[in-house]
Parts: structure tokens; C-alpha cells; sequence
């Protein structure tokens, strides 16, 4: 208990410094806690860029989100801090640019199973949180027809 308290201040002051408000707002209510020290990787590339948002959901419910703690050769460090009640839930991940302002449209392809005091992640084997960008929609069209 005392080293989720701790972690969680830590979290706070980071986000403090970093000037950034979280876009997700986890629900509230959940009485356990699972921690996830992550990087993130975008089509196999890691990640520093420090206006990522990663948000974990179980269905549409957001259970935790978090700014970049810090950085490690060269990638960012998310301290996720994910909440919830009943082991076995689901958690998938969303990605947020505060650079644009959107919420990207990549596919997650990393979930894990909620389990009360676990612990993805720890120096230097971070918890990798995959992504892949979506394929490019193929476009038609319509050429008019005329005579020869």
C-alpha cells in the first residue's frame, strides 16, 4: 500500500512539472490497483515523444492514464497506474497526441488481464505497450466516361 501511495505522488509531481492535464479521466470506485511501467511502441519504433498519452480501458471505462514519467535511452516512461475491482478484466490501450489534440487511431495489440497488485515493468525491462498504425484506406475512382 505504502509503495502505491508513493508512486502515485511521484506520478502526480511528474505531471505537475511536465504542465500537462491528463485528457482521460479514470472512473473511481475500484479498490484495487495494478501498476504498469511501460514504454510505448508505434510499428515497431520505441517512442519519446513526451505528448503521448497512454489511457487503459476495460470496454469503453477508463481505468487509469498517465503523461510520461521520465526518460530512458531515449524513450518515454509511463508510469500507469491502472484501477479495478475483479481479476480476469480485460485492459486495452488508447494513445493521446496534446500536440493535436487527438486521440490517435492506431491498434492496440497489447492487452492484459487485470490482476490486483500486479506489476508489469520494471527497470530496464519496461512493460512494451504495442501499436500499429492503421492501413491506409484504399481510395477509388470514378472516371467519366467519353465518346472516342
Amino acid at each position: 500500500m505504502k509503495k502505491a501511495w508513493v508512486l502515485t505522488l511521484f506520478i502526480a509531481i511528474a505531471n505537475l512539472i511536465q504542465g500537462q492535464s491528463l485528457h482521460w479521466t479514470p472512473a473511481t470506485g475500484f479498490s484495487g490497483t495494478m501498476t504498469c511501467n511501460s514504454v510505448i511502441v508505434i510499428d515497431n519504433e520505441y517512442q519519446n515523444n513526451a505528448n503521448l498519452e497512454i489511457g487503459a480501458f476495460c470496454g469503453e471505462v477508463c481505468r487509469g492514464a498517465a503523461l510520461p514519467t521520465f526518460e530512458y535511452e531515449n524513450k518515454q516512461i509511463y508510469m500507469l497506474s491502472i484501477k479495478g475491482t475483479d481479476d480476469g478484466d480485460l485492459i486495452t490501450f488508447r494513445l493521446y497526441d496534446h500536440s493535436i489534440g487527438e486521440e490517435l487511431n492506431y491498434n492496440c495489440a497489447t492487452e492484459v488481464s487485470y490482476v490486483d497488485n500486479q506489476q508489469y515493468g520494471i527497470y530496464p525491462d519496461w512493460f512494451e505497450i504495442s501499436f500499429t498504425s492503421p492501413a491506409p484506406q484504399p481510395q477509388t475512382f470514378t472516371l467519366p466516361i467519353t465518346g472516342y
